[in-house]
């Protein structure tokens, strides 16, 4: 039911280069979407999706499975190495840190184990971006033919395509904004619950609500890099949406960051409802600036 948002706010920042004088929102581009594409459009890159939230699921069960602090419990000492038998030890202990209230550990137990819950976290969310990023690029170019009306992603062509454009390399276009951005994000939830939760909250019902406000604030804080992933998926990748005049081409993932930094973009597309409205502008040349800069340079 999602995924005509979802297609809305990737074409919101798809173009690196804003266009101040259409007021594009999620709602007026599904329309425009289905206006243009038929209904089934807006679910245009939905398959390679479902293949990425398929293959993150298998990921995530084999990562749950290597931490699983029960895995040697059932083994006898005498059957297990000297290594197996430390491990066994540590999984025994960072299994009855987890199950115990904060308020019974001291201070030293609760921090290490918010350390395991973090450490445990970013392995498995890694590990998902890097494994599933071939098929969240093609779900993204897929999406960005939207711009130029082309139909080089298709079902079975887009892997050929890909590589044709990019090479293999291609496959991993935006990869690392996107595990930075979601590493922070998960390292910096966390903290925020172990400090909630330690000094703010005492309630164990309202504690409970925490990692899920604290990672809602990490992400909006971290949602540049997520822009500035999709925009490097799309650079230079043979759609028309990837080359000038709808977008540069950038070197790298830190120049298109400056460059998206520089026109105030970079919380494009975070609203699902408005628009990120950074002020008037005017068209100068080829760049957008704000009325009071532009009146400034005229001068």
């Amino acid at each position: 039911m999602c995924r005509p948002s979802y297609r809305s706010v990737m074409s919101l920042f798809l173009s690196a280069t804003p266009k101040p004088s259409s007021a594009v929102s999620p709602c007026s581009c599904s329309l425009l979407s289905s206006l243009r594409d038929g209904f089934l459009g807006l679910y245009r890159g939905l398959i390679p999706k479902l293949i990425e939230l398929r293959i993150s699921g298998i990921v995530s069960d084999q990562v749950k499975a290597y931490f699983d602090y029960n895995k040697l419990e059932g083994i006898p000492d005498e059957d297990l190495t000297p290594e197996e038998r430390n491990s066994k030890k540590k999984n025994r202990e960072k299994r009855l840190r987890s199950e115990k209230d904060d308020e019974l550990l001291s201070d030293e137990e609760r921090k290490q184990k918010y350390l395991d819950k973090v450490t445990k976290d970013i392995s498995e969310r890694a590990l998902e971006i890097i494994l599933t990023q071939p098929f969240h690029v093609i779900t993204i170019r897929t999406i960005a033919q939207f711009v130029g009306g082309e139909d080089k992603y298709g079902i079975l062509s887009s892997f050929k395509t890909l590589i044709e454009d990019n090479g293999i390399l291609g496959f991993w276009s935006g990869l690392i904004p996107r595990v930075i951005g979601e590493v922070l994000t998960i390292g910096l939830s966390t903290f925020i619950t172990y400090l909630v939760n330690k000094h703010v909250i005492k309630d164990k019902d309202l504690q409970r609500y925490s990692p899920m406000v604290a990672y809602l604030a990490s992400s909006s804080l971290f949602y540049p890099f997520q822009v500035v992933s999709n925009t490097m998926a799309v650079s230079g990748s043979g759609l028309f949406a990837g080359y000038p005049p709808n977008m540069p081409l950038y070197c790298s993932w830190l120049d298109c960051w400056n460059h998206l930094r520089s026109l105030g973009q970079l919380k494009r597309g975070s609203s699902l409802f408005f628009r990120y409205y950074k002020g008037p502008t005017v068209i100068i040349g080829d760049k957008a600036m704000p009325i009071s800069s532009a009146i400034s340079v005229l001068e």
